[in-house]
């Protein structure tokens, strides 16, 4: 007999952006595949990134836009 298994308490998973392997701390929005300014649009959803990548894309979020 087998058995599916469901892992509700993951600690770890793959970054979204580079596939390596984190704990889940870090997220970025994102909306199919792209970050998105939150502020511009109500479709998105938080995707678990490692740190590496968050502090990279992060930063295109805190930077001021110029209009």
């Amino acid at each position: 007999m087998e058995y599916d298994i469901i892992v509700l308490d993951e600690k770890y998973t793959e970054c979204t952006i580079c596939g390596t392997t984190t704990p889940l701390e870090y997220f970025i929005p994102m909306y199919e595949g792209t970050q998105v300014d939150i502020t511009k649009t109500k479709e998105w959803a938080g995707m678990p990134v490692c740190r590496k990548c968050y502090n990279k894309n992060i930063s295109d979020l805190k930077s001021p836009t110029s209009e």
